[in-house]
């Protein structure tokens, strides 16, 4: 239904959010304090491992932002970096934070898990990962391409969350394959890109990274994880947070979808009240176009056909 009002074209729509939560495990963006528990000397992956030049998508989110490399170009929405794990946590690894007991409701003290959290409160929920040592998956996949084929596949008719560990930049990393290294993180890139160009007004994307990695050295070094946070209602933004704790990740999550409000969100109030009012957008409205201008898509047929594309890539390669 479009209505005409000063020639600006009011939509009006009822769509259910998506929220696409995904981890790069590997993607770190310098060392934190207590680097050297890890490592003697001063790691930041991002930097170092030099196929991470030709990420795109990644260095457009704002990844050498975090690395607090001065840059005046705006970044594809928001761009935090991860200090440490939560206070008096027992987990070793940020990915099991993200999901792990977290309490969400400032006026219950029980923990409750992310996933059991969502869909007790009807939200579909999909996680995949492809290290073999995840226990939360519904799915571990062979390799990051698996995991980018089953996300193109899932539907929903009801409020989604799509979550992914992609591991294969760490396992390459670790395994010292310098050359699979690149293959990795550049398909995460690009993958990146395609769910980038399918988002709708109140889609949104957060993407984090993990631990660091040393392929000359075959190690994880402990870094801050980058966090991006993308959706056509932020538009662009140069601002750089740093928080405690990736479960602050998990509580953007939960008050997204409006289970929640939570002190200990990074979602601000001006994308909140954009989503409050997500059913009635302008289409030439000037977040839209400053989003476009930053990606290599476009809002209609000529995204359509970069995802389509995409899509049928993953397809080949699943059957290969």
């Amino acid at each position: 239904m479009f209505f005409y009002i000063d020639k600006c074209i009011l939509i009006l729509y009822n769509h259910n959010m998506r929220i696409f939560l995904f981890v790069i495990n590997g993607l770190g963006v310098g060392s934190l304090p207590d680097y050297s528990k890890y490592d003697s000397e001063y790691e930041c992956t991002a930097e170092q491992v030099k196929c991470i030049q030709k990420a795109t998508i990644l260095k457009k989110m704002g990844l050498f932002k975090c690395c607090l490399q001065e840059d005046n170009t705006p970044a594809l929405g928001h761009f935090l970096r991860g200090r440490m794990l939560t206070t008096k946590t027992n987990f070793e690894c940020g990915f099991k934070e993200i999901l792990g007991n977290v309490v969400f409701d400032d006026d219950n003290s029980i923990a409750e898990n992310l996933i059991d959290t969502l869909k007790k409160h009807n939200v579909d929920v999909v996680c995949f990962s492809s290290n073999s040592d995840c226990t939360e998956a519904d799915k571990i996949c062979e390799s990051d391409r698996e995991i980018a084929y089953l996300l193109s596949e899932f539907k929903s008719e009801k409020d989604s969350v799509l979550i992914a560990e992609f591991n294969d930049f760490a396992k390459f990393a670790l395994s010292g394959n310098k050359d699979k290294m690149e293959d990795a993180i550049l398909f995460v890139n690009d993958f990146l890109a395609s769910v980038i160009g399918e988002l709708k007004y109140d889609d949104v994307l957060i993407a984090s990274g993990n631990f660091g990695v040393n392929p000359s050295k075959i190690g994880i070094t402990r870094e801050y994880n980058p966090i991006f946070v993308c959706s056509k209602l932020l538009g662009t933004s140069q601002s750089l947070k740093t928080i405690q704790g990736n479960n602050c990740i998990a509580m953007s999550v939960v008050e997204l979808l409006k289970i929640y409000p939570n002190s200990n969100s990074f979602v601000g109030s001006k994308l909140r009240q954009k989503i409050d009012n997500y059913g009635v957008l302008l289409k030439n409205e000037i977040i839209a176009s400053r989003f476009e201008k930053h990606t290599d898509f476009k809002i209609g047929e000529e995204k359509q056909k970069t995802v389509k594309t995409s899509k049928k890539r993953f397809v080949k390669d699943k059957k290969n």
